[in-house]
C-alpha cells in the first residue's frame, strides 16, 4: 500500500517517562516555569488519574479538589507542559461551578492563550466540555430541571463568547499553528460535536436524517465564519497549506452537519472556482510507480495541477463528501471525468476516487466511473490501491448496479475466473488479497491464511449483493479448519456476521454453514472473535439447532468454562440451566423467541 509512514500510537507511559526524564535533568518541563514541588505534584496527580478510580464519587472528588487547589493559577499552570496535560484530562469531569470559575479565569486572557503551545489545548478541552455539558444539540422533547437549564444556558453562552472572540480575530488566528486548532474545535463545538473524527463519521453516513435541533445562535456564528472567509482575497491560497486546508475541512464538515445548505453551497462554489483558477492540466503518468512505466497499456493523462498539492487533495475529498448532488456532479465533470483511472492509480489522488464513489447517489454516475475504472482494475490492485476496489464494491452493493461485472472482474484479478473450478477458491483468495498462484504456493509451504482488511471488507459488501450464489458456494466449500481459522480472526469474524445477517443469503445456506461447523463450536466460543460469530449464529438458528449446539457445548463444558470468552458464552446461553432442566430451558427460549418476534413486528 502506498502512502506516508503510519505514526505509531504512543504508550500511555511514554509521556510520564519523558516528564520524569526532564526532572532528572533539572527541568520542570517545557512551557511556563513552575516550582519543582508543583511539578512533582502534578506528575503524581497525572499518574493517579491515569490509573483510574474505584467509583465516580472518588473521581469527582479528585477532579474538583484539584481545580479548587489551582484557583488563581489556572493560566499559569495551563501554559506548562505537565500542567496543560493534567488539566486537559480533568476538565471533562469537573463540577459546573468549578468549570465556570476556570472559564472566567481564561476569558480574561484569551488572545495569548489561543496562541500558546500548551494553554491552547486546555482551551480546546474547555470548549469540548462546554459543548457536551450545554447539550448544544437537544432533542425537541427534552425536559430539564431548572438548575440544569441554567447551566445549559451558561455553557451555551460560553461557547458563543469564545466563538465570537475567535471570529473577531480570525485573520490573525488562521495562520497561527495553535490558534488554528482552537478554531477547528470552535467549529466542532458550534454543532455539538465531540472531535474531528466523530464529525467526519456523521457526515459520511449517507441518507441519515438528524432529529436534533441546533442552537440558533451557534448556527449563525458558524455561518459568519464561512462568510468572513469567503470575503478574503487569500481564500484561494488556503487549500494549499496543510494548516489552513485542515481548517477548511472542519468548517465544511460542520456546515454540512448544521444543515446550512446555502452557506455550504456558497463556500463550496468559491473553493471550486479557486481550484479551477489554480489548475492547469498537466501531463502526468497515470501511475507514479516505476515498476509499471514499461507497460504499453499505460498512457499519459491530463490531471489538474491542483492535485499535485496534498493539502488541496485532502480538502477536495471533503468537498466531494459534503457537496449537494448538483455540485457533486459539476465537480465530477470538471475534475474527475475521463481521469478516473489516472486518479485511482496515483498515490496522492486515489482517495479522491474512493470519496467520489462513497458519495455517489446516481446509478448513471456510478456506471460512468465503473466504465473508466474497469480496464485498469488489475493495475489498481497490483499497485496496492485496494481501497478503490473496496469503494467500488460497496457502492455497487448500495446502488445495486454492476454487481455481476464487479464479481467477474475480481475473479479475473485474482486469476480464479478461468478455469471454472478455480472459482471455488474465490473467498480465500479475496480475504487474503492474493492471486491464485501466490495462494497455492503458500498453501504448499503450509503457511497460514493471513487476512487482509480490505479483502475482508470487500467480501462483506459482496455477501449483500443481490445474487451472491457464487460467493456463498466458494465460502461453504472451505474446510472446517479453514473456516474456523477465518472466523476466529479479528477481521474474518465480521465476514461470518455479514453472511448470517445478509438478506440475500438464504436459510439453506445458513444451515449448510451450521453443519460445516459442527463439532467446532466449543473452540469457536472460546475464542475472542469466534465468540462473536457464535452469538451471531445463535441469533439466526431455530430452537432445534440451538438444542444441538447446547448438546455439543455440554460435552466440552469444562474446556469452555475454563476460558474467558467461553465462560461468557456459557452464561449467555444458560448452559447450566440446560444441563439441570432441559424443559425449563426450552420454555425460556420459546418465550424469548416470541418476545423477539413481537419486537420485530413492532419495528
Amino acid at each position: 500500500m502506498s502512502g506516508k509512514g503510519v505514526k505509531r500510537k504512543k504508550k500511555h507511559g511514554s509521556f510520564v517517562s519523558k516528564m520524569k526524564k526532564y526532572h532528572r535533568k533539572g527541568s520542570v518541563g517545557r512551557g511556563n516555569h513552575i516550582e519543582e514541588e508543583t511539578y512533582l505534584y502534578f506528575l503524581r496527580m497525572y499518574e493517579a488519574q491515569k490509573k483510574g478510580f474505584d467509583s465516580e464519587d472518588d473521581k469527582s472528588a479528585f477532579v474538583n479538589n484539584f481545580l479548587e487547589e489551582i484557583k488563581d493559577h489556572e493560566i499559569e499552570y495551563s501554559k506548562n507542559q505537565i500542567g496543560s496535560r493534567l488539566i486537559e484530562a480533568l476538565l471533562p469531569d469537573a463540577a459546573p461551578e468549578n468549570l465556570k470559575t476556570f472559564a472566567e479565569a481564561f476569558m480574561e486572557s484569551l488572545r495569548p492563550i489561543c496562541c500558546d503551545e500548551f494553554a491552547s489545548h486546555v482551551l480546546e478541552a474547555l470548549l469540548r466540555t462546554a459543548s457536551s455539558r450545554s447539550k448544544l444539540v437537544q432533542n425537541a422533547n427534552d425536559k430539564e430541571e431548572p438548575d440544569m437549564q441554567i447551566w445549559d444556558e451558561y455553557f451555551q453562552n460560553l461557547v458563543s463568547k469564545i466563538s465570537k472572540f475567535m471570529l473577531n480575530n480570525l485573520e490573525d488566528f488562521v495562520w497561527d499553528k495553535f490558534a488554528n486548532h482552537v478554531l477547528r474545535t470552535v467549529f466542532i463545538s458550534l454543532v455539538g460535536g465531540v472531535d474531528a473524527r466523530s464529525l467526519k463519521a456523521s457526515c459520511q453516513a449517507t441518507n441519515q436524517k438528524s432529529e436534533s435541533i441546533l442552537n440558533v445562535e451557534h448556527k449563525m456564528i458558524l455561518k459568519d465564519f464561512a462568510k468572513r472567509l469567503m470575503m478574503w482575497p487569500q481564500l484561494g491560497d488556503l487549500p494549499f497549506e496543510e494548516l489552513t486546508s485542515g481548517l477548511l475541512q472542519i468548517l465544511l464538515l460542520a456546515l454540512h452537519k448544521s444543515a446550512s445548505k446555502s452557506t455550504l453551497k456558497s463556500i463550496l462554489n468559491a473553493l471550486v472556482d479557486s481550484y479551477m483558477k489554480s489548475s492547469t492540466n498537466e501531463l502526468l503518468f497515470a501511475n507514479d510507480t516505476k515498476e509499471f512505466e514499461s507497460e504499453k497499456k499505460m498512457s499519459f493523462v491530463e490531471i489538474p495541477s491542483v492535485f499535485e498539492y496534498e493539502p488541496a487533495v485532502h480538502l477536495f475529498e471533503v468537498m466531494i463528501t459534503v457537496a449537494p448532488h448538483k455540485l457533486y456532479t459539476q465537480m465530477f465533470a470538471k475534475f474527475c471525468m475521463n481521469r478516473i483511472s489516472a486518479l485511482a492509480m496515483n498515490k496522492k489522488t486515489n482517495f479522491i476516487i474512493q470519496k467520489l464513489l462513497h458519495s455517489c447517489q446516481e446509478s448513471a454516475e456510478f456506471e460512468s466511473i465503473f466504465t473508466e475504472l474497469e480496464p485498469h482494475l488489475a493495475s489498481i490492485f497490483q499497485i496496492g490501491h485496494s481501497g478503490v476496489i473496496l469503494s467500488l464494491c460497496q457502492t455497487g452493493q448500495r446502488l445495486t448496479v454492476k454487481q455481476g461485472q464487479i464479481l467477474q472482474n475480481l475473479q479475473k484479478i485474482l486469476n480464479c475466473y478461468d478455469p471454472k473450478d478455480r472459482q471455488m477458491l474465490f473467498v480465500p483468495l479475496l480475504v487474503s488479497l492474493k492471486t491464485y498462484e501466490v495462494y497455492q504456493e503458500e498453501k504448499e509451504e503450509d503457511k497460514p491464511l493471513i487476512t487482509n482488511m480490505h479483502g475482508c471488507l470487500i467480501l462483506q459488501a459482496m455477501l449483500a449483493f443481490n445474487k451472491p450464489a457464487q460467493i456463498i458456494n466458494s465460502m461453504l466449500s472451505m474446510t472446517q479448519k479453514d473456516l474456523l481459522a477465518l472466523f476466529c480472526d479479528s477481521k474474518g469474524c465480521h465476514i461470518a456476521e455479514a453472511f448470517l445477517r445478509s438478506p440475500t443469503v438464504g436459510a439453506k445456506s445458513r444451515e449448510r454453514l451450521f453443519k460445516i461447523l459442527k463439532d467446532s463450536y466449543a473452540a469457536l466460543s472460546s475464542s475472542k472473535y469466534g465468540s462473536w460469530v457464535f452469538e451471531a449464529l445463535w441469533e439466526v438458528v431455530d430452537t432445534k439447532q440451538k438444542i444441538s449446539l447446547m448438546e455439543e457445548l455440554i460435552l466440552n463444558a469444562s474446556v469452555l468454562e475454563s476460558t474467558e470468552f467461553g465462560s461468557i458464552i456459557s452464561s449467555k446461553v444458560s448452559l447450566q440451566t440446560f444441563r439441570k432442566n432441559r424443559e425449563a430451558w426450552i420454555q425460556a427460549q420459546s418465550r424469548d423467541s416470541k418476545k423477539k418476534k413481537l419486537f420485530e413486528d413492532i419495528l
